[in-house]
């Protein structure tokens, strides 16, 4: 996108929960902020730089570009999904995800009690999860059953089935403002892993988030880490049959 600096203003609605780099490249010294009705991420670099944030799936965020200091010139804004260390969310991260589908422990029927922690690059729910360090291992006998699994966290949760190849069978997620899903699948005789996953950041983790990440920009050989989301969550797996 190309234009003249005059408080170009941008609608931007990111396709999914993630970590994104805003960049701008000017012939003058530029600024760039990207916000909603709860956030403001600000950034004034210069005439090249990177802006990332943490944004929320379908939510709809401004993006305006501005001459800094009544400098005017061609610019061009670029926005693309972050893949770093650093980004809060962001896709599985083999090296993190292999070690932990491996070490998944076995649930039964009954009662499972938790602690989860949100992990950038770790296992994500397909249906709009931000990345966890929880996995279980789900054995159905021969002959196959129905299950009924619910969740109840800490945290807006998601829970997603997949075979034993990493393939996703089914996926649920809390309902807007709920801390609680449940799930009911036909499985075939076989192992299969159970991930449990957190779905929402709050407002608070966002923009402690976001801070960080501009800091981060300036020493990006000290990037800073740990979980966004700790919470405790309790599992429930029932068998229909």
């Amino acid at each position: 996108m190309v234009g003249r600096f005059s408080d170009h203003v941008w609608a931007f609605t990111p396709p999914a929960t993630a970590t994104y780099r805003f960049r701008v490249c000017a012939t003058s010294d530029a600024a760039l902020t990207v916000y909603n009705s709860r956030s403001t991420f600000g950034w004034v670099a210069g005439r090249n730089f990177e802006l990332p944030v943490t944004l929320s799936g379908g939510e709809a965020y401004l993006v305006i570009v501005d001459g800094q200091w009544q400098a005017t010139g061609d610019y061009q804004l670029a926005v693309s999904t972050d893949v770093s260390p650093t980004a809060l969310v962001r896709p599985e991260d083999p090296t993190i995800v292999d070690p932990l589908l491996a070490r998944a422990k076995p649930i039964g029927l009954g009662r499972t009690f938790g602690t989860l922690e949100s992990a950038s690059g770790g296992v994500r729910a397909r249906c709009g999860g931000l990345g966890s360090d929880t996995v279980y291992r789900l054995t159905i006998a021969p002959g196959g059953r129905s299950v009924r699994l619910r969740a109840a966290a800490q945290f807006p949760v998601a829970l997603e089935l997949r075979d034993e190849s990493g393939q996703s069978i089914a996926c649920a997620r809390s309902a807007q403002g709920a801390f609680d899903v449940e799930m009911t699948q036909r499985l075939a005789e076989g192992d299969y892993l159970l991930v449990l996953d957190a779905t929402a950041l709050s407002a608070a983790i966002v923009r402690k988030a976001n801070t960080d990440l501009i800091r981060d920009s300036y020493d990006p050989l000290h990037p800073r880490s740990g979980a966004a989301i700790r919470g405790a969550y309790v599992l429930d797996l029932e068998s229909l049959e």
